[in-house]
C-alpha cells in the first residue's frame, strides 16, 4: 500500500540505513528468518527518540492506485484489512488515510520518550497473515476461496496461498514461485480490473 520499507525509511532517517537495509532486503526474499531479521533491525533502532519516528509517519507515499483499490472495494461492500509485519503507528495513519476498516502491525517498545530496540509481542509474522484471512472470512460469513490478498515478500506467502486470489504485487522471486497471480508492470487499480470493474466504476 505504500511505497518503500517503512523500517528502511526509518533507518534512512537516523544514518542507519546500510546496516538495515541489507537485512530487510534479504527476509523479503525469505533468505532469514522473519523474526531473527525484525529482531536485528530493531536493535540497531535502540534510543531513537519516539517523537523522531513520529514525525516521519506522514512522510509515508502510498502506492500509485492504493486509494482507488480500497475506495472501490469498500464502497461495492468489501471489508479491507490493512496487516504488515512494519509498525502500527504507520499502519494506522495508512489505515485513516486509504479507508481500511481494520489495520495491524507491529508495536515497537518504547520508554522514556525512546525506542527500547524491542518489538512488544505478539510479532506480527507470516503465520499472523495467515490466521488473519482465515479469521476475517470467518467473521464475515465468507470461504477464505473469496478472499483477495496482496503482498510482495517471502512473508506474505501464506497468506496468498490461502486466499482465493493471492496477488503478487512486484513480489519476489519467492513470490512469484507461490502464485499465478502477479502485477509486474501496472499499478493497484489492476486488481479491480481483475475482478470485472470497469474504470468508471472506481471510486476515485
Amino acid at each position: 500500500m505504500i511505497e518503500g520499507e517503512t523500517l528502511d525509511e526509518l533507518a534512512g532517517h537516523f544514518n542507519l540505513k546500510d546496516k538495515i537495509a541489507p537485512i530487510t532486503a534479504a527476509a523479503m526474499r525469505g533468505e532469514l528468518d522473519f523474526h531473527e531479521a525484525l529482531r536485528m533491525r530493531i536493535k540497531l533502532l535502540a534510543g531513537v527518540p519516539e517523537a523522531a519516528v513520529f514525525e516521519m509517519v506522514p512522510q509515508v507515499r502510498y502506492s500509485k492506485g492504493a486509494r482507488a483499490l480500497v475506495q472501490t472495494m469498500n464502497r461495492n461492500g468489501a471489508k479491507c484489512v490493512l496487516i504488515s509485519g512494519g509498525f502500527d503507528m504507520f499502519t494506522s495513519h495508512v489505515a485513516a488515510g486509504l479507508g481500511f476498516y481494520k489495520n495491524i502491525g507491529n508495536r515497537l517498545g518504547i520508554q522514556d520518550g525512546k525506542l527500547t530496540g524491542e518489538v512488544i509481542p505478539p510479532i506480527i509474522d507470516k503465520l499472523a497473515k495467515k490466521k488473519t484471512v482465515l479469521d476475517e472470512a470467518r467473521l464475515l460469513g465468507i470461504d477464505p476461496q473469496a478472499v483477495v490478498a496482496v503482498g510482495d515478500g517471502a512473508n506474505d506467502i501464506p497468506m496468498l496461498e490461502t486466499a482465493g486470489a493471492g496477488i503478487g504485487y512486484y513480489g519476489k522471486p519467492a513470490v512469484q514461485a507461490a502464485t499465478p497471480y502477479q502485477i509486474r508492470y501496472t499499478d493497484l487499480t489492476s486488481i479491480l480490473y481483475m475482478q470485472g470493474y470497469r474504470r468508471e466504476e472506481f471510486a476515485v
